[in-house]
């Protein structure tokens, strides 16, 4: 780790946005999102939010247990399963916000909004903070959000209608698992990148050509195009990710002999891996 100032951020304003559930974010969303205004297509902005009450997320769970046998104390440590939500106090009284709040619909008869039992609705948010120098996001594709408390009333304060959303974990093809585990969000920040790959083992070895090789490491997410993984100076036939760590590759043509591995991300290409193919 390095002392990087750079990566520091005050967030001195921030905004929710939504969207039908699943939806994913533009491409460089902290760019393409404006504090002040709606997102692209169907993002829209929740608006103003409570300074003194802000924008939070919870977390319940994820207790560490030891584990004993009769044997021995402390052989295994589990994990409990982790509940995260966030909370937003929203303060414009408007339609998309009564829909998030209540999931209810206006009476014609009396231009009212209708409040009946609560029925959560499935959105798609992304939390949107910033300081004069960078952005942070977390977009969380898989929310359920309601009403939390009750509104209250303060004379000296913007009246709130608080918010609450249960986060959920999204299916793989929204977000990738890491290592068969579900993602839940993901965190966008000005000036982060993914490191290059980095391979750790290639089996089995002495593979010939149309055979498979598994590739392990790290780093493997988002590889596109042939020339992500190469044995020497030739693309692997064909390629498989099966996770961030794992890659399942078929051999291209060519002789026996040294092959080493490159695998090559939207950031870098990897320290090569010495392999040598069969014949």
């Amino acid at each position: 780790m390095s002392v990087d100032a750079t990566t520091l951020v005050i967030p001195g304003h921030g905004t929710v946005f939504y969207a039908p559930v699943n939806t994913k974010p533009p491409t460089n969303p902290l760019g393409a999102f404006n504090i002040q205004a709606d997102g692209p297509t169907v993002w829209k902005n929740l608006g103003h939010t409570s300074k003194q009450n802000t924008i939070a997320f919870t977390k319940e769970g994820g207790e560490k247990e030891s584990l004993d046998t009769f044997l021995a104390d402390g052989v295994r440590t589990t994990t409990g399963s982790t509940s995260w939500g966030v909370n937003v106090a929203a303060l414009q009284f408007d339609k998309n916000n009564l829909d998030l709040a209540f999931n209810g619909d206006f009476d014609p008869s009396t231009g009212g909004y209708t409040v009946a039992s609560p029925a959560p609705l499935p959105v798609s948010l992304f939390l949107y903070f910033q300081d004069t120098t960078a952005s942070v996001g977390f977009w969380l594709p898989n929310t359920e959000i309601s009403l939390g408390d009750a509104p209250s009333v303060d004379t000296a304060n913007f009246l709130e209608m608080p918010l609450t959303a249960s986060v959920l974990s999204a299916d793989n093809a929204t977000i990738p698992a890491v290592n068969g585990r579900p993602g839940v969000f993901q965190i966008f920040k000005t000036g982060l990148t993914a490191g290059v790959p980095i391979l750790n083992t290639a089996l089995p070895s002495g593979a010939a050509a149309g055979q498979q090789v598994t590739i392990t490491g790290s780093g493997f997410t988002g590889l596109s195009g042939a020339a992500a993984v190469k044995f020497g100076a030739t693309n692997a036939a064909a390629y498989t990710v099966v996770n961030s760590s794992t890659i399942v590759a078929s051999l291209p043509a060519g002789s026996a002999g040294s092959a080493p591995i490159v695998v090559t991300n939207g950031t870098g290409a990897s320290t090569a891996l010495a392999y040598t193919r069969g014949a």
